[in-house]
């Protein structure tokens, strides 16, 4: 004997069976990322373990990015906080400068390296240009309401709502 669907419940449809498992999945996705970058750094360490150069540059260019992940997820919860002290969030942004710049001249130097000396020279000027734009645009840019995280909304008249 079948049982009857209860008619005061609705009907799960199929999307919305999956959904919680699709959610369960993209929210693995970070964590499988960094798994894959670890297994690949350790990886590289090994092969380039008798090369110091290498080595050094490897575990280094491993620690930025996660140190600059870490400061990035801190910055985004500011935002979510009661209003977060300014001093705090100016030091994350310093932090984040340093740390985008180091891990950019860091591979522009290991690229410049085997580059032709004119190559080598366009690949310092671009990574120069990043590192003045990346500071310009985190310190000195203020868009016309004079700061970026904080939009002015003005009411609208009853002509422009029409």
């Amino acid at each position: 004997m079948a049982s009857k669907p209860n008619p005061k419940l609705p009907e799960p449809s199929s999307s919305s069976r999956f959904k919680p498992v699709i959610t369960r999945l993209f929210d693995l996705l970070p964590a499988i990322g960094f798994l894959f970058l670890t297994v690949n750094v350790v990886t590289a360490a090994y092969h380039a373990r008798h090369d110091p150069g290498t080595l050094v540059f490897v575990l280094w260019s491993y620690v930025n990015l996660l140190l600059l992940f870490w400061c990035l997820k801190k910055f985004e919860n500011l935002r979510t906080d009661c209003p977060p002290p300014a001093e705090k969030r100016e030091r994350l942004k310093v932090a984040i400068w340093v740390l985008s710049t180091a891990l950019n001249l860091t591979f522009a130097w290991r690229v410049a390296g085997i580059m032709p000396l004119a190559l080598a020279v366009v690949i310092w000027a671009m990574s120069g240009f990043l590192a003045v734009a990346g500071f310009y645009g985190l310190f000195i840019y203020k868009d016309g309401n004079g700061d970026l995280d904080e939009p002015e909304f003005q009411e609208l008249s009853p002509d422009e709502k029409v």
